[in-house]
Protein backbone atom coordinates (compact mmCIF):
# COMPACT_ATOMS: atom_id res chain seq x y z
CA UNK A 1 0.00 0.00 0.00
CA UNK A 2 1.20 3.45 -0.79
CA UNK A 3 1.39 6.63 1.21
CA UNK A 4 -1.43 8.28 -0.73
CA UNK A 5 -3.77 10.69 1.02
CA UNK A 6 -6.02 11.14 -2.00
CA UNK A 7 -9.62 10.10 -1.49
CA UNK A 8 -11.63 8.23 -4.09
CA UNK A 9 -15.38 8.11 -4.69
CA UNK A 10 -17.12 4.75 -4.73
CA UNK A 11 -18.08 3.75 -8.31
CA UNK A 12 -21.80 2.95 -8.60
CA UNK A 13 -21.11 -0.34 -10.40
CA UNK A 14 -18.71 -1.51 -7.65
CA UNK A 15 -20.59 -0.19 -4.61
CA UNK A 16 -21.55 -3.56 -3.07
CA UNK A 17 -18.15 -5.08 -3.81
CA UNK A 18 -16.35 -2.17 -2.09
CA UNK A 19 -18.66 -2.50 0.95
CA UNK A 20 -17.87 -6.22 1.28
CA UNK A 21 -14.13 -5.65 1.00
CA UNK A 22 -13.85 -2.76 3.47
CA UNK A 23 -16.48 -4.08 5.89
CA UNK A 24 -18.48 -0.86 6.16
CA UNK A 25 -21.70 0.59 4.73
CA UNK A 26 -21.01 3.28 2.12
CA UNK A 27 -23.20 6.01 0.65
CA UNK A 28 -22.85 8.14 -2.49
CA UNK A 29 -20.74 10.70 -0.61
CA UNK A 30 -18.34 8.14 0.88
CA UNK A 31 -14.66 8.48 0.01
CA UNK A 32 -11.91 5.91 0.55
CA UNK A 33 -8.31 7.08 1.02
CA UNK A 34 -5.48 5.81 -1.16
CA UNK A 35 -3.93 3.83 1.71
CA UNK A 36 -6.62 1.17 1.14
CA UNK A 37 -5.56 0.47 -2.46
CA UNK A 38 -2.62 -1.29 -4.02
CA UNK A 39 -0.07 1.24 -5.23
CA UNK A 40 -0.34 -0.08 -8.80
CA UNK A 41 -4.11 0.66 -8.81
CA UNK A 42 -3.56 4.40 -8.26
CA UNK A 43 -2.87 6.53 -11.33
CA UNK A 44 -0.81 9.47 -10.10
CA UNK A 45 1.36 10.10 -13.16
CA UNK A 46 0.59 11.08 -16.77
CA UNK A 47 3.05 9.70 -19.33
CA UNK A 48 3.45 10.60 -23.01
CA UNK A 49 5.95 9.56 -25.66
CA UNK A 50 8.55 6.81 -25.74
CA UNK A 51 12.27 6.35 -25.25
CA UNK A 52 14.23 9.62 -25.09
CA UNK A 53 11.03 11.53 -25.96
CA UNK A 54 9.17 10.16 -22.95
CA UNK A 55 7.61 12.80 -20.69
CA UNK A 56 5.85 12.23 -17.37
CA UNK A 57 4.06 14.51 -14.95
CA UNK A 58 2.55 13.92 -11.50
CA UNK A 59 -1.20 14.50 -11.43
CA UNK A 60 -2.73 16.97 -8.96
CA UNK A 61 -5.75 14.68 -8.61
CA UNK A 62 -4.85 10.98 -8.82
CA UNK A 63 -7.36 8.47 -10.14
CA UNK A 64 -7.93 4.74 -9.94
CA UNK A 65 -7.45 2.14 -12.64
CA UNK A 66 -10.68 0.64 -13.96
CA UNK A 67 -11.78 -2.19 -11.70
CA UNK A 68 -9.61 -1.11 -8.74
CA UNK A 69 -11.01 -2.27 -5.40
CA UNK A 70 -9.86 -1.34 -1.88
CA UNK A 71 -7.64 -4.05 -0.42
CA UNK A 72 -7.47 -3.09 3.25
CA UNK A 73 -10.42 -2.86 5.65
CA UNK A 74 -11.06 0.60 7.10
CA UNK A 75 -10.51 -0.47 10.71
CA UNK A 76 -6.97 -1.73 9.96
CA UNK A 77 -5.48 1.68 9.14
CA UNK A 78 -5.54 4.36 11.83
CA UNK A 79 -4.21 7.25 9.71
CA UNK A 80 -7.31 7.77 7.56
Amino acid sequence: MGNHKSRFSVPIASHEKWERVIGKTLNKRSRICGDHFLEEDIIDTWVSGQGTSKYSKFLKKPGLKKGAVPMVMLNLIKSC
